[in-house]
């Protein structure tokens, strides 16, 4: 995996990322673009509690526009909220609705015929009056069919006005159910061409997948160290004491442990000298489990040595100063447990948990300092069960009181 990439998955920067890595020992990575070992990666996930995350991207708020002073209004706007605005006063009055035409109810007789007076002859004086003529409208016979009005065209009786709605309405269901059957048509098209597409992506997918895992097979060359540069890393200077100390394992009966691992992990057999070695000076016994390898009382990891004694005289009496009694330490050596155990102020509450347990840890609600021994016998499960911890990555015990004495005093 690339450098870049490998940063960008750990939220973190490159430089920092880089730095890290000539930290572990592998100084030869100064190009973000370079290849790292699947070894490595691995090593650098372990580290990474200790590399600092990004911050999220600032996003600024949308200014707000303003107007400036003698710019021409925007009329249509100011139309749009004048017509939203109801008048006040008098307001016109709507025309009157024309009359409704009122349809006749009954058969109306035709009028009279007029009655025609003759003219140029004048009535004799004494002569009768004519008698008024009657006009006698003719009943009809019975049984007959009595006449009415003509029907209008705007008269349509209730059952024809229903049949044509009817009618309307399945002309309608017929137009929405063609539509319907199109859609259904079209979304059927969809779906196949959408499953195509899957399928094709699906393909794809492992195609990438398996050039993914070719590329990293080749790219993968194993991590080939000597056990002088492992020794060297523990601590042991010279022939003499790696001689000494795979002498003590030996007498220790403990080379059944060392001959099941691997030399192309290095990381491995770290492990194993920093769990099963411990430096100690010639008046200083080791604790059961461990073999001891004599040098000068100045480089003993021991309780009597003076680095250590310094390092937890300084580590209690900052923590009593600042009011910290209750102290949980993750991670570290049985050996550097009893090292702690033995030396710390016994007015602190110290709670030590080893790196390699299995499981749910039950929380410590009471406690002051949370410390994450990185870079020693710690399992990611068990420190990512304390993400409030302060990460210390120091292996020796000098060193990490030194660091945890320092957080306390400038916190």
């Amino acid at each position: 995996m690339r450098i870049r990439k490998l940063a960008k998955d750990l939220e973190t920067d490159e430089v920092a990322l880089m730095e890290l890595l000539r930290g572990l020992g592998h100084a030869r990575y100064t190009d973000p673009e370079q290849q790292i070992p699947g070894a490595i990666e691995a090593q650098v996930r372990r580290h990474a509690r200790s590399l600092p995350k990004l911050a999220p991207p600032v996003v600024l708020p949308t200014p707000r526009v303003r107007v400036e002073e003698g710019a021409e209004p925007d009329m249509a706007l100011f139309e749009k909220a004048m017509a939203s605005v109801k008048r006040i006063g008098a307001q016109p009055k709507p025309a009157p609705r024309p009359p409704a035409a009122r349809l006749p109810t009954a058969f109306a007789p035709p009028p009279a015929p007029p009655i025609e007076v003759p003219r140029g002859r004048v009535p004799e004086i004494g002569a009768p009056k004519p008698a008024p003529v009657k006009v006698t409208l003719a009943a009809p016979p019975v049984g007959a069919p009595r006449v009415s009005a003509p029907a209008t065209p705007a008269l349509v009786g209730p059952d024809a006005a229903q049949r044509a709605r009817a009618a309307d309405q399945a002309a309608r269901i017929a137009t929405l159910e063609a539509r319907i059957a199109e859609q259904d048509t079209r979304i059927a098209e969809l779906a196949a061409a959408a499953a195509a597409a899957e399928t094709r992506v699906t393909a794809l997918d492992q195609s990438l997948a398996e050039a993914e895992q070719a590329r990293r097979t080749d790219d993968a060359e194993p991590t080939v160290a000597t056990l002088r540069a492992c020794f060297e890393l523990r601590g042991l200077l010279g022939e003499d004491e790696a001689a000494a100390a795979l002498r003590a394992i030996l007498d220790a009966r403990r080379a059944a442990e060392l001959l099941r691992l691997k030399l192309v992990d290095p990381s491995a057999l770290e492990e194993f000298l920093w769990e099963r070695v411990l430096l100690l000076s010639d008046d200083e016994a080791p604790p059961p489990g461990v073999v001891a390898v004599r040098v000068p009382p100045e480089r003993s990891e021991g309780r009597q040595s003076s680095a250590n004694r310094g390092a937890m005289s300084r580590f209690s009496t900052a923590c009593l100063l600042h009011n910290i009694k209750c102290i949980v330490i993750v991670g570290g050596s049985p050996a550097y447990h009893r090292t702690l155990r033995e030396g710390l102020d016994p007015r602190l509450d110290l709670r030590l948990v080893p790196g390699n347990r299995r499981g749910r840890i039950p929380a410590v609600p009471s406690a002051d300092l949370v410390i994450v021994w990185a870079s020693t016998i710690l399992d990611h499960s068990v420190s990512a069960q304390f993400p409030e911890g302060v990460v210390v990555p120091h292996r020796s015990v000098a060193r990490m009181l030194g660091a945890a004495t320092e957080w306390i005093e400038h916190r």
